[in-house]
């Protein structure tokens, strides 16, 4: 049981900090548009991969992006999606 409560939490750890690394990458992407759809991000001392792709809006000038970060083995960790006006 105890062994499993560890994994329980530091599953929990991990998602907790992707999605910081997403919200994160979306604020900044709000700020400054990104052309890239996939990278690194750091945070924590660790090293994450993100990746997005474009999501139609269902409001003509809006624009989507469905973000995800994976853990080292390639496992998806955490997703967000996000909406802005398009440029």
């Amino acid at each position: 049981l105890g062994s499993q409560g560890t994994r329980s939490a530091q599953h929990s750890e991990q998602q907790a900090l992707a999605l910081i690394v997403l919200q994160n990458l979306a604020a900044s992407a709000e700020v400054e548009p990104q052309s890239g759809t996939q990278g690194q991000a750091g945070l924590a001392g660790r090293h994450w991969q993100w990746q997005r792709r474009p999501v139609q809006g269902a409001l003509p000038g809006i624009q989507g992006w469905h973000w995800v970060v994976l853990a080292d083995s390639g496992q998806q960790v955490a997703e967000l999606t996000t909406w802005q006006a398009a440029p």
